[in-house]
C-alpha cells in the first residue's frame, strides 16, 4: 500500500528540488534556447567527486545502443534501446522481442525515413559525480564552487574507457596501499573526500570521436580555486547526504528514466515508441510508393512519331 501511495504521489518539479539530479551530455555544444538565452557548451574540462551507484558501479559502460528522438504532446525525448542481454531488469521474453522490433525500427526509420536527426547510434559512458568545478573549451565557468550541482555525466564516446584504465594505472603507481586508498576515496559513496577527479573531454582534432584525460588530485591548497577556505583547511569536500540517496542506477536513470531503483526498461513508453515509428514509417513509404506511380511528366520538346512524320510529309511537298 505504501508502495502504491508513493508512486501515485505527485513528483516533485526539477524547479523546487536544489539538490536535483541534473542531466550533463559533456558532448554538448553552446547553442541559443527559445527563450533567445546562450546556453554553454559542456566539451572541457570538469572537476568531480564521483559517485558510485547503489550496487557499487563505479562508471556504466553501454555501446551499440539504438536512439530515437520521440515526439511528445509537450516536448521532444530520446528513447534509447540496448541490447536486450544488456538489460538489468529481468525481461520477459515477450519484452527481449520488443526491444528487438525496437532497434531493428531504428534502421529501418533510418532508411525510410532519412532518419537524421530523429535516430541515431551511440555508445556511452554514465557516471554520478558532485561537480565542484566546470569550464568549457571556450573557458566560460558552466559551474564552480558557488554553484555546485549533482549530475549524471553522459559522455557518447567509448574513449571514456580507456581513460578510466590509465587513470586506475595511475593510482596503482603510487603503490599497493596508497593506491587503493585513493581508488576508495573518489569511487565511493562516502559523504566526506579528500581527493577528486579532473576530467577532459572533448572533440578530437587528430581524429574522428572525442579526446578524453582523466587524472585524480588531492584536495589541498593548490585546489582553492575550486573549494572554498574552510574545505582547503580540513582537506576535504563534504557531499550532501541527499545528493548522494539520488545517485539509484545510471542505467534506469538514464535508459528508464527510473530515479527509485535499478529497472531500467520502461515498457509502456517503448510501446508508444514503437506505434509512432511505425506510423511514421508506414506514411513514408506510402508516399515514396505513391510518388513511384506517378505517371511520368510530359515533354513540351517530346513529339510523337506520327507528328514527325508529318512534318516530313509537309516539308517534301514545299520543295
Amino acid at each position: 500500500m505504501m508502495a502504491k501511495a508513493k508512486k501515485a504521489s505527485p513528483k516533485m518539479s526539477s524547479g523546487d528540488d536544489p539538490n536535483r539530479l541534473v542531466w550533463l551530455d559533456m558532448s554538448s555544444k553552446a547553442y541559443t534556447n527559445g527563450q533567445n538565452q546562450k546556453v554553454p557548451g559542456l566539451q572541457g574540462t570538469i572537476k568531480v567527486l564521483p559517485i558510485v551507484a547503489v550496487d557499487g558501479t563505479e562508471v556504466v559502460y553501454q555501446y551499440d545502443v539504438q536512439c530515437y528522438n520521440f515526439e511528445g504532446e509537450e516536448r521532444n525525448m530520446w528513447a534509447r534501446f540496448k541490447d536486450p542481454a544488456n538489460y538489468k531488469t529481468q525481461l520477459t521474453e515477450d519484452q527481449k522481442v520488443l526491444i528487438t522490433q525496437l532497434r531493428g525500427l531504428v534502421d529501418q526509420f533510418e532508411d525510410s525515413v532519412s532518419g537524421f536527426p530523429n535516430v541515431d547510434h551511440k555508445s556511452y559512458a554514465l557516471m554520478f559525480a558532485y561537480v565542484l568545478e566546470h569550464v568549457n573549451t571556450n573557458g566560460e565557468v558552466v559551474s564552480d564552487k558557488e554553484s555546485r550541482r549533482l549530475a549524471l555525466l553522459i559522455f557518447p564516446s567509448k574513449n571514456v574507457a580507456k581513460a578510466v584504465t590509465a587513470c586506475c594505472q595511475d593510482m596503482e603507481a603510487l603503490g599497493d596501499e596508497l593506491g587503493e586508498e585513493m581508488y576508495n576515496d573518489i569511487f565511493s559513496r562516502a559523504e566526506e573526500r579528500h581527493a577528486y577527479l579532473s576530467i577532459t573531454f572533448q572533440k578530437s582534432e587528430s581524429s574522428f570521436g572525442y579526446d578524453c584525460t582523466m587524472n585524480t588530485k588531492p584536495i589541498d591548497r593548490f585546489a582553492a580555486s575550486i573549494c572554498t577556505p574552510e574545505e582547503i583547511k580540513a582537506g576535504t569536500v563534504k557531499i550532501p547526504a541527499e545528493m548522494i540517496a539520488k545517485c539509484t542506477s545510471q542505467d534506469a536513470i538514464f535508459f528508464a528514466s527510473n530515479y527509485d531503483d535499478d529497472n531500467d526498461f520502461d515498457e509502456s513508453f517503448a510501446l508508444q515508441v514503437k506505434e509512432q515509428m511505425l506510423d511514421i514509417i508506414d506514411k513514408a513509404e506510402k508516399a515514396a510508393q505513391a510518388s513511384e506511380n506517378l505517371p511520368p511528366v510530359p515533354s513540351k520538346n517530346r513529339k510523337k512519331k506520327s507528328d514527325l512524320a508529318e512534318e516530313e510529309t509537309a516539308s517534301g511537298g514545299e520543295e
